[in-house]
């Protein structure tokens, strides 16, 4: 099995609350009892990860941070710990961690023998499942609205249409969650795929589900430009030639990471 883990979004839930260093201690424990058999990948944001998506739509992610200081030590912790068990790391510059996760599973997913499990608590990572590829949210909801799941196959173009708040990206506005899954998706996702290569034809998205109104402002230019730019920065970006540059490979060393450990104490 290859585990790979959405770093820096499963570290904040386990510290949460946790005002000891048992926190980054039993994530180092559980990389040293990995299966044999296991692989443990833990992606996180590289330099400058925002800055591609940014260059296409400047609003994404244009937020307060909500690290704290002693989160960050914690993370940082954790990482220096990491290094030594069998653990591998990625960052890649310029790339955020989804990048780098969905590049891994198109590559690895359909040869692991047993297949991969991605642990995250970000449901944007949903759009990476198949029967290969399983999307472990630890615990959290899939998408669902008004009694619908939305499917790993439909989230980019929900997100693109409805938008997302945590990732200030606005969607179509007056569409709406209940507007998408009254819908007919299977043509909602038809129009929106001619839609992306300049067919912005009003009929196709009416037969759809959409409004008269609705329909033509979507395809009204700065509009489609818009959300052309909202299916890009939801989808993930190829990483660079030079992405492997980022991988760190950890070296077991108990007494090594526990020493690490140590230097952390309240």
């Amino acid at each position: 099995m290859i585990h790979i883990y959405d770093g820096m979004a499963v570290l904040r839930r386990r510290f949460d609350g946790n005002m000891l260093n048992s926190g980054p201690r039993s994530v180092f424990g559980d990389m040293l009892e990995l299966p044999r058999s296991d692989v443990a990948i833990w992606c996180f944001e590289g330099r400058g990860s925002l800055d591609a998506r940014r260059k296409i739509f400047p609003g994404y992610k244009v937020r307060p941070s909500t690290m704290t200081d002693g989160l960050h030590a914690l993370v940082s912790l954790t990482r220096d710990a990491l290094r030594h068990t069998r653990a591998i790391q990625i960052a890649v510059p310029g790339r955020e961690a989804d990048d780098v996760i969905a590049h891994l599973c198109e590559v690895h997913g359909p040869t692991a023998r047993d297949g991969i499990t991605v642990h995250t608590v970000d449901r944007d990572l949903l759009a990476l499942g198949t029967d290969r590829v399983r999307i472990d949210l630890g615990g959290g909801q899939p998408l669902i609205v008004d009694g619908v799941t939305i499917p790993a196959h439909e989230v980019r173009l929900f997100k693109t249409l409805v938008g997302d708040a945590s990732d200030k990206i606005p969607g179509m506005p007056g569409f709406g969650r209940k507007g998408y899954v009254a819908c007919d998706r299977r043509l909602l996702a038809m129009a929106f795929q001619l839609f992306l290569v300049g067919h912005h034809n009003v009929g196709d998205f009416e037969r759809a589900g959409v409004k008269t109104g609705m329909a033509q402002r979507m395809c009204e230019p700065k509009q489609a430009a818009l959300l052309r730019a909202y299916w890009e920065i939801v989808g993930f970006l190829p990483l660079p030639g030079s992405w492997e540059d980022g991988i760190v490979a950890g070296q077991p060393d108990p007494a090594a990471g526990d020493a690490v450990l140590k230097q952390f104490h309240h």
